[in-house]
């Protein structure tokens, strides 16, 4: 496992993207998956609801996130940023309070 790039509290290899150590992993063929109608990129909605991260985990995990699509070359055609956002920052400011 070769590691990519890290950012914050997450670092990339080139199997997986993980959080600290290794204390929450997404493997690298699950980060396109779709939430909803396919619009929506599923991982930052989902992990806008896991109140052990911090707002600044959330955004340094979008940021590797993209990083990730591009370096594996995931098309990012099948889903919309904008709405990817829009509702991460929905389910931010309506289900959870961030640890600071």
């Amino acid at each position: 496992m070769t590691e990519i790039l890290n950012i914050g509290n997450w670092t990339l290899t080139s199997d997986l993207l993980f959080y600290k150590n290794n204390e929450y992993e997404i493997s690298v063929g699950s980060l396109a998956e779709s939430y909803g109608d396919g619009t929506i990129y599923n991982w930052p909605e989902h992990l806008s609801k896991k109140t052990w991260m911090t707002e600044l985990d959330i955004y340094q995990f979008n940021t590797i996130l993209l990083f990730a699509l591009d370096h594996f070359d995931i098309p990012l055609d099948q889903c919309s940023w904008k709405k990817t956002l829009i509702r991460q920052q929905l389910v931010i400011s309506k289900y959870r309070e961030f640890n600071t």
